[in-house]
This record gives C-alpha cells, sequence and structure tokens, in this order.
C-alpha cells in the first residue's frame, strides 16, 4: 500500500495494494462472452468483472428471418420485430431465386376431387393447389436435426375440439410454402405439418391458421425450437437448440425468453435464473467454463445490485454491483488472507474503506481512483497506529510528526 509504516517498521510501500484494475471496458455483458475475454489474472490484481451469456442467441424470430439476416452474434436475443414466423418465414420464401416453374421439385399440382364430401368441403380451402406429396425441402442442416431427434410426436390425447376435424392437402400456400393437416372453417387447425422452400419445417399444433398449443419448428441453418406456441410465438415452456448446440430451456412470453429459464454453453458455461423479456434480470447462477462464477442480481443482461463473484483462483467480492462493474459497498478476499471491506467505484475502490494484511498490518481511510487518497490510519506489524494523509497512493506525511 502507499508509503506505509509504524514507529518502529521501516517505511515499506505495497505495489500490490495500487496495482490497477485490469478490466475490459466494454460494458455490454453480452459482448464479454463474445469477445472472449481472459480472466486468468495475477493473484493480486483486483477485479475484472467479466461476464458472458449466449453468443448464439436462442432467438425464436431468427429462425423466422430469412437465413443470415439476423446476426448469430446479435447482442439482442430478438431482433425487436413483431411479425409472426409465418409471416417472416413467407418474406424469406418470396426472396429466394427458386422459379415458380421448378419450385416445387418434382412434386405435381393435382386436381381436387369433385367428390369431398360436404362435412370436409366445408372446411378447407379448395382455393389452393393441391400437391401429390409434400415437397422435401430439407438440407443437410435440418436433416441432421431430424437424424438426430427423431419425428415430431404429437400429444397421447389430442383436445376433443379437433378430434374429428378433417385432414387435407398438401397444398401448396400463398407464400409458397406447404402444408399438410387438420382444417377448420379454411383454417389450419389442429395437427399440422408445414414446409417451407428454404428447409425451415414446422410441426405440432395450430388454431386459427397460427401455431399455437405444442410444436417444433426447424430452422434451415438447423437452429431448433421445440415446446409451448400462442399465435405463432414462444410462449409457455420451451426449449431452443442451437446448431452448435448452445441451449435454452425455460419459460417464454410472446417470443422472449421471460420467467425461470436454464442457458448452456458448449465450453462448460451456464446461467440459471430469472429472465425478463428476452434479457438475464433478476436472480440468478452463472458459472465460467474455467470455474469462475457469480451468484446474485442481474438487470438487462448486466450484473447489478448485490452478489458474489469467486474466481477460480479463489479471490472473491461480495458486495454491490453496477452494470458489471463492483460499484458500493463490499468486501474483496485473496487466498493469502488480504480483504478489504469499504467503498468501490468503477471497479475501484473508491471513498472509505479498510485493507487487512495476514501479518495484522492493516490501513483504514480514504481512496480515490483505487489508490488511498486523503486521510487514514495505519497499522504496522507492530501494532502501533498511526494517522496520516496520503496522495495517490503514497503516503505524503504523519499527521503526529
Amino acid at each position: 500500500m502507499g508509503n506505509a509504516c509504524s514507529c518502529d517498521d521501516d517505511v515499506v510501500h505495497d505495489q500490490n495494494l495500487n496495482k490497477p484494475v485490469q478490466y475490459n471496458q466494454n460494458k455490454n455483458f453480452q459482448e464479454l462472452y463474445e469477445r472472449g475475454v481472459d480472466s486468468d489474472f495475477e493473484q493480486d490484481q483486483d477485479l475484472q468483472a467479466t461476464a458472458k451469456t449466449l453468443g448464439k442467441k436462442a432467438s425464436i424470430q431468427k429462425l423466422h428471418a430469412t437465413p443470415g439476416q439476423v446476426s448469430v452474434r446479435n447482442s439482442q436475443i430478438f431482433n425487436g420485430t413483431n411479425n409472426s414466423f409465418i409471416e417472416k418465414t413467407a418474406a424469406n420464401n418470396d426472396n429466394t431465386a427458386i422459379q415458380k416453374a421448378n419450385f416445387l421439385n418434382g412434386v405435381k399440382i393435382i386436381k381436387h376431387s369433385s367428390t369431398i364430401p360436404p362435412e370436409v368441403k366445408k372446411h378447407i380451402r379448395l382455393d389452393l393447389q393441391l400437391l401429390d406429396k409434400l415437397p422435401d425441402f430439407s438440407n443437410e442442416y435440418t436433416r441432421h436435426v431430424l437424424d438426430r431427434l427423431g419425428g415430431f410426436k404429437y400429444d397421447d390425447e389430442d383436445p376433443l375440439d379437433i378430434t374429428n376435424l378433417p385432414y387435407y392437402g398438401p397444398v401448396l400456400l400463398d407464400n409458397y410454402a406447404c402444408y399438410y393437416g387438420q382444417w377448420k372453417n379454411g383454417m389450419k387447425w389442429g395437427r399440422g405439418k408445414q414446409v417451407w422452400s428454404d428447409g425451415s419445417m414446422y410441426e405440432g399444433y395450430w388454431s386459427n391458421d397460427m401455431a399455437s398449443g405444442r410444436g417444433r419448428l426447424i430452422h434451415g441453418d438447423g437452429d431448433v425450437y421445440e415446446g409451448q406456441w400462442q399465435e405463432d410465438k414462444a410462449d409457455g415452456d420451451g426449449v431452443y437448440i442451437h446448431r452448435d448446440g448452445a441451449s435454452y430451456t425455460g419459460q417464454w412470453v410472446q417470443d422472449k425468453q421471460h420467467g425461470i429459464g436454464i442457458e448452456k454453453w458448449i465450453d462448460g458455461a451456464s446461467y440459471e435464473g430469472q429472465y425478463f423479456q428476452g434479457m438475464k434480470h433478476g436472480e440468478g447462477i452463472f458459472l465460467w467454463a474455467d470455474g469462475s462464477q457469480y451468484h446474485g442480481s442481474f438487470k438487462q443482461n448486466n450484473i447489478h445490485g448485490k452478489g458474489q463473484y469467486k474466481w477460480k483462483d479463489k479471490r472473491q467480492y461480495t458486495g454491490e454491483w453496477k452494470d458489471n462493474k463492483m460499484h458500493g459497498l463490499g468486501q474483496f478476499t485473496w487466498p493469502d488472507g488480504r480483504k478489504y471491506y469499504g467503498e468501490y467505484k468503477d471497479d475501484k475502490k473508491h471513498g472509505y474503506g479498510e485493507f487487512t494484511w495476514p501479518d495484522g498490518r492493516m490501513y483504514k481511510g480514504y481512496w480515490e481512483n483505487g489508490k488511498q487518497h486523503g486521510r487514514g490510519t495505519y497499522r504496522g506489524t507492530s501494532g502501533v497506529e498511526r494517522e496520516g494523509e496520503w496522495f495517490e497512493g503514497r503516503k505524503i506525511k504523519w499527521i503526529d510528526e
């Protein structure tokens, strides 16, 4: 620490105490992970409040967008639009270079039967072109998902209101997607499967022409969501698995992670806790692949509030945080027995604080920008205390001299 001594000690300057914080100034909690910040620091360095989040985002709406339109490293979990996945995938199909002449790739358009029973005809859409089979738009990514997960499994018992609804198709929809399944009053309703030209496919339950109930959406890039849907949006309990293996399991509201959930990354890192409108928000536990961990409060994807951060080398900070930085009152301990208890500002000791060493030395007083600054009291190994003044980490005088 600054020039610190007792009446009996030689003046000793503790170089470790005032080392600057080794902290990546990128304030975005999510980008900290994506940039791969190194948290393997020397034992005597102060806290680097590194944190990471899902580099490959669990975006349901990403699945609905044109491939490549939404970056897999987008710092937002969703792209901020309210369009349903049906609308987004339709736009994707309209923008493809596939010519209508070869769009169906060998699938034939056939005529509707003239003997369709009235009880069926009242539910289906005869204005749509009927196909002799459902086109296979699958690609290497979607085939890999299907090989791994198998076919979608419907509920053992369907709701009574869909039991007697007719199956019809496959038909070519207005957006060039193709659908086979149940219908009600001209709308997709009940069990059904829909495929798009980019390889995306949804299979599950429908209501009012929209995905509702349990279903599975496989996007053309290999990402997959299976769970509850409400009006074309993930809503309820569901699992999202990215092509690289990163995943989210938990609650959703209107296509956003909301409630309690667990994220896992392929390097072994994980987060378990609360979400609010697509962001980590509330209480949670974040475990890093190197063994570091944080237990505490989050706000809009940032470490914020009260919490405890433990490094793999056994250093530990418990206290208040603001935007991923130690800020407020807290306690920092080192594995060799050193301890600081006091105020922090922007990851640095700032305000009043007390620093103690395992050999009995102690400084209690004021700090600024991570260094002793102002009046303080120093106790040496002899146990004698002296009051002095410090400037930018160095003692400038003893008060009693």
